[in-house]
């Protein structure tokens, strides 16, 4: 793996997973200002309000990902690097990103559940994603670490992500490699929406926030 096969998925992790910030902030926003509240009285369900901003996060991180993609093989050689080449297969790969997304928006969800104001969500997406990715590789390659940093830096979601997203990459992936680490993706994603629907209420009325 070359340097830049390495930073690319790495970064591009870190990237989607920047989402939390975003999407959380709006979502506060919009339950602060009354938006939510006003929508709801047009009959307008909770899970359609839900459903259309992440449907549009999900489509900013394909964006960020052709944009890390454009950056490998053509900027990065202008600059002195190597070029990116990826063998990479388009199933397994758009199962990885899918994946991925999913984990880094049901993770905005939980942070929306717990804050009630945008700047405590920045700072707590913002945090706990550079945490993340310190501890995933993304800042400091895994095999730089010590061992037992090396295992406990597998067990997160950016962790697995990078995981699949490089085995990918590299070509010819071991699909029960690529189908665990997509599966804790989305299980992560699902749970976090979980505490999500269980912090606002299932029936969507406690969403409309206090």
């Amino acid at each position: 793996m070359t340097a830049v096969q390495q930073s690319v998925p790495a970064w591009l992790v870190f990237g989607m997973f920047f989402v939390v910030i975003p999407i959380a902030g709006v979502l506060i926003q919009e339950r602060n200002s009354g938006t939510l509240a006003q929508l709801a009285t047009w009959g307008v369900p909770p899970d359609a309000v839900l459903g259309g901003k992440l449907f549009a996060y999900m489509l900013l991180n394909w964006v960020q990902l052709a944009l890390m993609l454009l950056v490998g093989p053509w900027l990065v050689p202008l600059l002195g690097g190597d070029a990116l080449y990826l063998g990479v297969k388009p199933g397994w790969f758009a199962l990885m990103i899918a994946a991925t997304s999913t984990a880094a928006v049901g993770l905005a969800l939980a942070i929306a559940a717990f804050t009630r104001r945008f700047d405590h969500a920045a700072a707590l997406g913002g945090g706990l994603n550079v945490i993340l990715g310190a501890i995933a590789g993304v800042m400091v390659q895994r095999v730089l670490m010590p061992p037992t940093l090396q295992t406990f830096s597998e067990r997160w979601p950016m962790g697995w992500a990078l995981d699949g997203l490089q085995a990918v990459s590299l070509g010819d992936p071991d699909p029960v490699f690529i189908v665990s680490r997509a599966g804790l993706l989305v299980a992560f994603g699902v749970a976090c929406l979980m505490v999500w629907r269980g912090q606002w209420g299932t029936a969507g009325c406690s969403f409309l926030g206090p």
